[in-house]
């Protein structure tokens, strides 16, 4: 079916070709760097502190909401995607509605931003993919980016794994004791396992979301292969094509060292899916509803068995699946307390702990599944949202890829050549890399020297997948069969993509990270675009209307994300690094955080990291009592600001404690405030056996200094902390004997030394009345 010309406008092309090669930077340089909608100081909170991760992410994103704002201007007058509008209303109403009602704002408000920005990236790129070549374009540049992901995870593999524990060996002690930590504490124990385990996420910090990025990117892959098929005929073309498929096996070898099954189950869901299209592909076309309707039962009934062996058995089939069964059955009742607002986006991780089942070992941020991590987050409009989201996508996909219709535009200019493309793209993931690079150096040339590998692998797989017969020119820009910018093939392995990430994700986390949901929309845009719907078009004064709304969205997600996000996390930083003044008044990382607090009134972390600077410098012989005091009002700061996160009550629970080291005669009333701030904490965490024990040690501290003025009332604390410590160890004793995450014998001796203690200490003292 021939395509209908629409006039030549030169400005206007070289401008949607400029905007779409942004998005293509934009998810090159997620590709390479390691991304989270966390807090500005989330990641510190690790014991190895973080690099920028929010910084970049929330850059890229306005990048993407000033690209979208531009789109809609550039390229007026395209196809409405009406199947997608409920789901992104109910969607995005759950967004505002859960963050309305978080108990961490700040995490909240940066995921729901971090969601909106994927869906105008999922439109942008829709609008902006108007010719053949953008989709040719979009594979190879994908595959290049799947080329030097697999070569990093290879690196990993084979030199960067043994690096690490030969250096970790060499600084194990001195490592821990600045972290405070006993070298048989279940933290330790952690950590030295999964280096052992070779766990391998590449350029990601996990291997389940490299797994996913690389599963992703091989169906993308298998795509430039279908698409390398049209040009069997030409010179050099059977060798052009060996090529693609080698860096497709390249791509494999890769995910197969993630050791991430999941990643390989949703692979084998995507590959089945896919062949079934290939192969029937021409009589499901004639029966879309029916086809949809088939595939929805069958997951359906998918679920249902899985619910059906869990509530039988009350776990699923391996170790694994066990754990996440956990989570779910946690996050169900979390949805039951929470059914309307949810507990926010991204604050999953801060309720857990008041559902965790006694015998679930990890305390995770995330239940490893989307659908039950929309509902527990964003409530019941979000769920609802979350799950129709993708449904809508696959259900206007099918019935447009079925439809037969000319393309909506085809532009006369000649489209760009490969070379010059290339270069552009690598010289922006370079300068944005080099500006929000994690490895620690600021020379460019030593980050050029250190990433040359990746930079030369991804031109040569560029240039191999550009190259067509015997030079390097312009990129393909046929149209497919059917009237389709794409051969129906490449069409299939792009929803097939889309399979896997949405089947990998019932067992994963990466929907919530910025680099797989990156990746995930702008496919999702991509392959709309490639089979547009044949639905009405839009008008000019509503898409200056939609890109005048963008712009307005881009500035305040400046104010309200970017600029909190650089400025918390470099001051986070600072305070991490810096060595602490003799005086709070000359500390620049305090009185920067300072300044901070007052200036997010709703967010609880620069309190928190203010309140920490001040306990380094509590050094004796510089009155460490009143900065300490100070700390206690920072963190009050902290928790009335998130009054149901339990580790800021325990934060300023451990801050009145160390008042009752400094202030002997005042020892009664900080222990007291003490205990009863971790009383709120246990409220909020009840499963927490650290928890338990700080409570118990610290009613047993309380006793001691109380027992030669008050009997009575030392001996009601005598009890409390026995009481207490046991119920520790009953949660301990809950979970499986050879788990790592039990206490260490250093802790258990503590454990039982207090306990033997206390029934001496209530052994001579009088026994409270009832």
């Amino acid at each position: 079916m021939n395509a209908t010309a629409r006039p030549h406008n030169p400005v206007r092309e070289k401008l949607s070709a400029a905007l779409f090669v942004m998005l293509l930077i934009v998810i090159g340089v997620a590709s390479i760097s390691q991304l989270r909608w966390t807090s500005p100081s989330g990641q510190m909170d690790s014991s190895f502190g973080g690099g920028y991760d929010l910084t970049a992410a929330a850059v890229m994103g306005l990048v993407v909401l000033l690209v979208g704002a531009a789109a809609w201007i550039v390229c007026p007058c395209r196809p409405r995607l009406n199947l997608l509008l409920a789901a992104e209303i109910l969607f995005v109403a759950g967004l505002i509605v859960s963050t309305w009602f978080a108990a961490d704002h700040r995490v909240a408000l940066n995921y729901a931003a971090g969601f909106v920005v994927c869906l105008v990236l999922m439109h942008a790129t829709f609008r902006l993919t108007d010719r053949p070549w953008k989709v040719r374009l979009a594979l190879i540049a994908l595959v290049a980016l799947g080329t030097i992901f697999a070569l990093k995870t290879w690196s990993r593999e084979l030199y960067e794994t043994d690096q690490t524990w030969t250096q970790y060996l060499e600084t194990r002690e001195q490592l821990w004791a600045r972290q405070g930590k006993a070298l048989d504490d279940p933290a330790v124990k952690l950590y030295e396992a999964r280096l052992l385990s070779r766990d391998n996420g590449g350029f990601f910090f996990h291997g389940n979301l490299g797994g996913a990025y690389l599963a992703f990117l091989l169906m993308v892959s298998l795509a430039a292969v279908a698409n390398r098929l049209r040009d069997r005929a030409g010179p050099y073309q059977k060798t052009w094509l060996a090529v693609q498929v080698l860096l497709s096996l390249l791509i494999a070898s890769a995910l197969v060292i993630t050791y991430s099954k999941g990643a390989m189950m949703a692979l084998g869901i995507a590959l089945m899916a896919s062949m079934i299209l290939l192969l029937f592909g021409r009589r499901l076309r004639r029966r879309v509803n029916l086809a949809a309707l088939v595939a929805l039962l069958i997951v359906l009934a998918g679920f249902a068995a899985v619910i059906g062996h869990g509530l039988a058995r009350n776990t699923l089939p391996t170790l694994s699946m066990a754990f996440r069964w956990q989570y779910w059955t946690a996050g169900w009742h979390m949805f039951l307390d929470h059914p309307l607002t949810g507990v926010g986006p991204g604050n999953f991780g801060y309720h857990y702990m008041r559902y965790k089942l006694p015998e679930a070992e990890e305390e995770v941020l995330s239940p490893h599944n989307f659908i039950v991590q929309g509902f527990t987050e964003f409530g019941i409009l979000g769920g609802l949202g979350i799950v129709l989201l993708p449904l809508a996508i696959f259900y206007s996909l099918a019935r447009s890829a079925a439809a037969d219709s000319p393309p909506l535009s085809v532009l006369e200019s000649q489209p760009p050549r490969a070379g010059p493309l290339m270069l552009i793209i690598l010289a922006g993931i370079y300068i944005f890399a080099v500006a929000f690079n994690q490895t620690g150096l600021d020379n460019p040339l030593i980050l050029l020297a250190l990433h040359w590998p990746y930079i030369l692998g991804f031109a040569l797989s560029f240039t191999l997948s550009s190259l067509r017969f015997d030079e390097l020119g312009d990129i393909d820009d046929r149209f497919g069969g059917r009237g389709k910018l794409v051969d129906p093939p490449v069409l299939v392995f792009l929803a097939g993509a889309l399979v896997l990430f949405v089947a990998g994700n019932l067992v994963n986390f990466s929907f919530f990270e910025p680099s797989n949901q990156f990746l995930f929309f702008f496919i999702a845009g991509l392959a709309l675009a490639a089979a547009p719907p044949q639905t009405s078009l839009t008008t000019p004064k509503c898409d200056l209307a939609k890109s005048a709304g963008l712009a307005v969205l881009a500035l305040l997600f400046l104010i309200y994300v970017v600029v909190p996000a650089a400025r918390i996390e470099t001051a986070v930083a600072d305070a991490e690094d810096s060595p602490p003044a003799r005086d709070p008044a000359f500390d620049q990382p305090y009185q920067r955080l300072v300044e901070l607090t007052e200036q997010y009134p709703f967010d609880p972390h620069p309190p928190a990291k203010a309140a920490e600077r001040l306990l380094r410098l509590a050094q004796p012989g510089v009155a460490p009592e009143l900065l300490i005091a100070q700390a206690v009002k920072h963190f009050q700061q902290a928790r009335s600001r998130a009054p149901q996160v339990y580790r800021f009550w325990r934060a300023e629970a451990q801050a009145w404690l160390l008042l009752a080291e400094t202030r002997p005669t005042r020892a009664d009333h900080a222990y007291t405030q003490a205990e009863t701030l971790l009383d709120c904490a246990l409220e909020l965490a009840p499963r927490s056996r650290s928890l338990w024990v700080t409570a118990g040690l610290t009613s047993y501290q309380h006793a001691v200094a109380l027992e030669p003025a008050q009997p009575d009332r030392a001996a009601r604390l005598a009890l409390q902390a026995k009481e207490r410590l046991t119920t520790a160890l009953e949660l301990n004793d809950a979970l499986p004997e050879n788990s790592l995450r039990r206490f260490p014998p250093s802790q258990m001796r503590q454990i039982h030394s207090a306990l033997a203690s206390l029934d001496t200490f209530l052994s001579q003292t009088t026994q409270p009345a009832p």
